[in-house]
Formats: C-alpha cells, structure tokens, sequence
C-alpha cells in the first residue's frame, strides 16, 4: 500500500526562509531538486505512481485491448499514430513485455534478457489477427520503413537488444510476404551486430527454452526455402545479385544460431525440402 507522501520543506542557509520540495534528481555525476516557496507550494511527484501521460508507449493488455476495439476498416489517426509510434521505436518494444515476476527485469545483463517470452508471444499473437488487417498492414508497415531501416550495429546498452529477441515471435514475420521486406533485414541487422553485442544475444538465446529457440530456427528455414523456391520458379538477372544476398542473410543467420546451440539436431536447421532446393541450385 503507498503512503501517502507529506510535503518536505527545507530552510534556506543564514534565513528565516522555507521551500517546499516538489521533485528530486539524482545521477552519478550531479543531483538537484525543483522547489517553490510557501506560497506556491504543491504536494510533491510521487514517481511510485506513474503518470501515464509521460511514459513510452508499451505493446502490453490494455493498448491491444484498445486498438481491438475499433471495427475493421474504421481506424481513427490518433491509433493509427500509437501503432505507429510503438512499433516504428526500438524503445517502446525494448520496453514491452518485461518479466514483472519478483522484479525480474532488473537483472537484465549479458546472461539475463528480463524478457517474458511468454507475454510477448501472447499478446502479439492477440494483437495480429485476421478480423483485423488494418492493425497488422500498420504494424508491417511501421516495421519495414521505419523501425528496421534505423537498426544500427553498435548499442548502448544490452536492453537495447530485447526486441531482438521479442520480434521473431511476431506472426507478421512468419508471414512469406513479408520475408524480403522484414523477415530478411531483420537477420541482416542481426548478422551486421558488433561481436560484442552479438554474443549477448547468444548467450540469451542459449537460456530460451527449446520451442522458443526453435521457432526463430525455424522462421529463418523457412525463408530460405521461401527464397529457393523463388530460384527454382526463376530470377532475373537484374535481380540476382540481391537474391544472393537475401539468401546469404538467411544461411548466416541459421549459422550463428547453429553456433548458439550445436546440441540441436542438423536436421532442425535444413529439412529434406530444403537439401533438394538446394541441389537445384548447385546443378
């Protein structure tokens, strides 16, 4: 139960005059606090109580719940901004589906995600449904042009890596329309990750339990079956060269998750159907 917080004042050195504290900062390097004299003295921020109206936007129950509410085909610009403001920002699905369990995602580190994979695979899937194409096309599209395009190598700081892990489970990157426009740079932000980084990453998806490992396994198989049969079908030659670099994207990725977890059969990683695509190509 939060208390309730009593005005704090403070008395001015060598005077008689008194402030009253309304917020504190504190940091490494310097801290400082807002005041205001008697007269103008408000109850002071209790930040044990957030304000909605200044947090990041969250893919959690009650946003999905909202933009869900609006019939197919009838979607205000204000939500079709909250979809596009929250999947176009790394940060505000960094900050999606946290384990809230005793805290856990205050041990993020370089072992530990603090991710709920669980949550993140239910709500996405609550979120991308068929009775509502607007919400997924904006999702996708937010995805593609703004979110993807703006993955750098370097990161300041392992959280920054969160959605790396979160994002597979989306259903609109298992979706083969959309292998070569989120799905393949996807992986090529992944495999472009400074090795430090990287190993990060390995070492959280070491410690997934065996579905969820295998279903990023399995969603980049997919792509380079998805990509094979394209070959087979027929590739212009002005398109070549991209073709390869699609499909290098996807073996590179399948690689260092086969780095990650060598203990998982090979036949996890290429399926028959895959071997003779691959046979065509070489012949």
């Amino acid at each position: 139960m939060i208390k309730e917080i009593k005005m704090c004042c403070i008395e001015k050195e060598d005077s008689e005059e008194y402030f009253c504290v309304k917020r504190i900062f504190s940091g490494g390097d310097q801290s400082f606090s807002h005041y205001s004299n008697l007269q103008n003295c408000r109850p002071p921020d209790d930040f044990r109580c957030p304000d909605p109206s200044k947090q990041i936007w969250t893919v959690n129950e009650a946003l999905i719940q909202k933009w869900l509410s609006y019939p197919s085909g009838r979607f205000p610009v204000e939500i079709a901004n909250e979809i596009d403001g929250t999947f176009s920002s790394s940060g505000c699905l960094n900050g999606s589906f946290l384990a809230v369990s005793n805290d856990d995602h205050y041990r993020t580190g370089t072992k530990f995600s603090g991710v709920d994979m669980n949550a993140a695979r239910l709500l996405f899937h609550k979120l991308i449904q068929p009775d509502h194409p607007h919400i997924s096309q904006q999702v996708a599209a937010s995805l593609e042009k703004n979110l993807i395009p703006k993955l750098t190598s370097s990161l300041p700081d392992v959280e920054a890596l969160r959605f790396y892990l979160t994002l597979p489970e989306c259903p609109l990157m298992s979706d083969s329309n959309n292998f070569t426009t989120i799905a393949i740079p996807f992986g090529t932000a992944l495999v472009n990750l400074e090795k430090a980084p990287l190993k990060v990453l390995e070492n959280w998806w070491s410690a997934l339990e065996p579905p969820l490992f295998l279903k990023i396994v399995e969603l980049f198989k997919e792509v380079v079956v998805h990509l094979l049969k394209l070959y087979k079908i027929g590739i212009p030659p002005s398109e070549g060269r991209i073709f390869n670099s699609f499909l290098h994207t996807a073996l590179k990725v399948l690689e260092i998750l086969h780095r990650v977890c060598p203990i998982v059969p090979l036949f996890s990683f290429f399926s028959v159907a895959t071997n003779r695509l691959m046979m065509f190509v070489l012949t």
